[in-house]
């Protein structure tokens, strides 16, 4: 069994139930608020932690109330929260909205995520030394993604790279440099320079697929909701269909997947069932409410 580092993102998420999003200048009331430990990089962990997955943490989060909770939720979960340091600035904090029909909107107040620094993973190089592969999103600084990255070489870690939420500083460099990419639908046209906004067939995203592995020589991902995720590895393109299931709230949906694959990856499954256990675990959480409230455990798969 492999070790899987995640560096990324530890927020407080506060959601609000609703029965429609609010449109620009409305107000709407909610039914319902939930207060739970969330943050992309919390999610992704503790979903492969609950896989059976030996997961370190590199992050951040702030002295204020409830902080020492996080550590503890994060430690039941068997975590190794000894690379998460403490700053003086407010834990980061997501507003989630969702309504009657599962979607929602998400408000991301960076925190302590943005504090993090390059002093503090050199800080913690043997977690480096210790790690098979390294989890990586876009809600802590890019510079920070980078040199987690140039560490990660260093120390024959394969990166895996989830850019949400998308941010134009990806580069050839750090392409080059990334192991597994997975983005969703629209973070895959957003890294392609393409509108965003237009809704393509099966067989254009995999033709575009196709030519990015191509060109980057990586392992390509993207999560294509409802249809499932395309695997796209040298010239093969796989569609793992999604596992069906009524979604009741699909916040920690891409996270879940990301850690469910990641886990069963790391404990030597190949990479086509290693995504059918991720689209399982993703089923799963989607039927219920919260972000890490929801992500199951291995024995509920069985």
């Amino acid at each position: 069994m492999k070790n899987i580092l995640v560096v990324g993102s530890i927020n407080n998420d506060i959601t609000l139930h609703m029965e429609n999003l609010p449109l620009p200048g409305e107000t709407v009331i909610a039914h319902d608020l939930k207060t739970s430990l969330g943050g992309k990089g919390a999610n992704q962990a503790v979903a492969a932690a609950r896989m059976g997955a030996p997961v370190h943490f590199i992050g951040a989060i702030g002295n204020d109330l409830g902080s020492q909770t996080i550590i503890e939720q994060l430690n039941s979960d068997h975590i190794n929260t000894t690379g998460i340091d403490r700053v003086d600035i407010n834990t980061g904090t997501a507003y989630i909205s969702i309504d009657s029909h599962a979607e929602n909107n998400i408000i991301v107040y960076p925190g302590a995520n943005f504090a993090i620094i390059k002093e503090h993973l050199e800080a913690n190089t043997e977690l480096f030394e210790k790690s098979d592969y390294c989890l990586l999103q876009l809600e802590i600084p890019l510079d920070i993604i980078k040199e987690t990255i140039r560490l990660c070489k260093e120390h024959d870690v394969k990166v895996i790279l989830n850019p949400a939420p998308y941010h134009d500083g990806i580069d050839e460099e750090m392409l080059k440099n990334v192991d597994y990419y997975i983005p969703n639908e629209i973070e895959f046209l957003a890294t392609l320079k393409l509108d965003t906004t237009q809704s393509h067939p099966l067989g254009w995203i995999e033709v575009k697929a196709l030519e990015f592995v191509k060109k980057h020589n990586l392992t390509l991902i993207v999560t294509l909701g409802g249809r499932g995720a395309l695997l796209v590895q040298e010239e093969q393109a796989t569609l793992i269909p999604a596992q069906k299931m009524v979604p009741i709230d699909t916040t920690a949906a891409g996270d879940s997947f990301i850690g469910g694959f990641l886990a069963a990856l790391s404990q030597g499954q190949d990479i086509v069932e290693s995504l059918k256990l991720g689209s399982r675990v993703a089923a799963i959480t989607i039927s219920r409410y919260g972000a890490i409230s929801a992500i199951p455990y291995k024995e509920e798969l069985k």
